[in-house]
């Protein structure tokens, strides 16, 4: 367990220092233009969704799973993670189109705030 945390500060401390590249990187080639604020606009709406659902993996899936490993088994544990992919991928398949649909409105609202 040990192990497994200790990778993931370091994937995600790693990532963070990307970002941040990535930002100054942007700020030296385009500024504070229309084309930097197309780009962290249409970064910004993936990174959000994505956020509502880590928060939600975070304080819900990790509970339920090990209570269900505990008290049914590994085997029942696993059909519960499969059953929560299948539904993960469905909702982003439907997000996905709705997206596609309303990609306009979406943007006027997010880049309004």
């Amino acid at each position: 367990m040990k192990k497994t945390v200790i990778i993931l500060m370091i994937i995600t401390i790693t990532s963070k220092l990307f970002g941040f590249f990535r930002e100054v990187a942007l700020s030296y080639f385009y500024g504070a233009s229309d084309i930097s604020d197309v780009y962290i606009i249409a970064t910004s709406i993936p990174g959000m969704l994505m956020g509502f659902v880590m928060v939600g993996i975070g304080a819900g899936f990790v509970p339920i799973y090990s209570e269900i490993q505990k008290s049914l088994g590994e085997k029942e544990a696993e059909n519960f993670t499969g059953n929560l992919l299948n539904i993960l991928l469905l909702a982003t398949l439907l997000v996905f189109i709705l997206g596609e649909i309303f990609a306009g409105t979406l943007v006027r609202i997010i880049a309004a705030a």
